[in-house]
C-alpha cells in the first residue's frame, strides 16, 4: 500500500494537469473511495467515523482497519492540511448551515436565514480585520503587577514560609553536596621525549 503523501501528490498533480490523462488503477481506486466517503459524510451526516466505516466496510467488503485508513485519508485529502478532522468538520458544518439557510428561505423564516448568514460569516472569518501586508508581527504588551494587595480577597501571610524556604534550600544544598564526589588523582610525570 502506498503512503498517503505519495497518493496525495499524485492526485494533486493529476488535478493540476486537468485530469485528462488516465489515472493508474491504484490511484483510481483511492480517488473513487475518497469521493464516496466525502459524499456519504456530506449527505448522511454521520455522528462519528465508526458509522462511515461500518457502511463502507460492508459495501466494499474490506476490513475495518483499511476503511478507517481510507476515511482518515479522505478527510486529509479534502481538507488539504494536517489537522484534517477539524478542517473537514468545518467544511461539513458550512455545508449544513448553507442547506439550513436554503430551507429557512423557502419556509419564509428570514430570521433563521440571517442567523445562518451570521454563522457563515464567522466561520469564514470575514468579520475579522485583514492581516497586514508583509506579515507584520503582532505586538503584545503585558503589564504585570505583583502587588499582593491587589489579589482578590487579599494575599494571606504564611508565618512558616521563611522556615520552609530555608529548609528547602538546605535540603537542596545537601543534595548538591552528595552529588559532588572528590576524586583523588595521581600525578603522572611527563614522559621524556625519545
Amino acid at each position: 500500500m502506498r503512503r498517503f503523501d505519495e497518493i496525495f501528490d499524485a492526485l494533486i498533480q493529476w488535478y493540476k494537469e486537468g485530469g485528462v490523462d488516465e489515472l493508474p488503477p491504484e490511484l483510481k481506486v483511492h480517488r473513487l473511495r475518497w469521493m464516496q466517503i466525502r459524499d456519504y459524510i456530506m449527505t448522511h451526516n454521520p455522528k462519528h467515523d465508526g458509522q462511515v466505516v461500518s457502511h463502507f466496510g460492508i459495501e466494499w467488503g474490506l476490513q475495518e482497519t483499511v476503511v478507517y485508513y481510507e476515511v482518515r485519508n479522505a478527510k486529509r485529502f479534502y481538507a488539504h492540511i494536517e489537522p484534517a478532522v477539524v478542517e473537514f468538520d468545518k467544511i461539513v458544518l458550512v455545508s449544513q448551515i448553507k442547506a439550513l439557510r436554503q430551507t429557512a428561505i423557502v419556509n419564509g423564516k428570514l430570521a433563521v436565514a440571517a442567523q445562518c448568514d451570521k454563522n457563515l460569516i464567522a466561520l469564514g472569518a470575514y468579520d475579522q480585520p485583514k492581516a497586514l501586508e508583509g506579515g507584520g508581527a503582532t505586538v503584545i504588551e503585558m503589564h504585570l503587577d505583583f502587588n499582593p494587595a491587589l489579589v482578590t480577597g487579599g494575599a494571606k501571610r504564611d508565618p512558616k514560609l521563611l522556615d520552609q524556604v530555608k529548609r528547602f534550600l538546605g535540603e537542596a544544598k545537601a543534595k548538591r553536596e552528595l552529588l559532588i564526589d572528590d576524586v583523588e588523582f595521581e600525578d603522572v610525570p611527563d614522559q621524556p621525549e625519545p
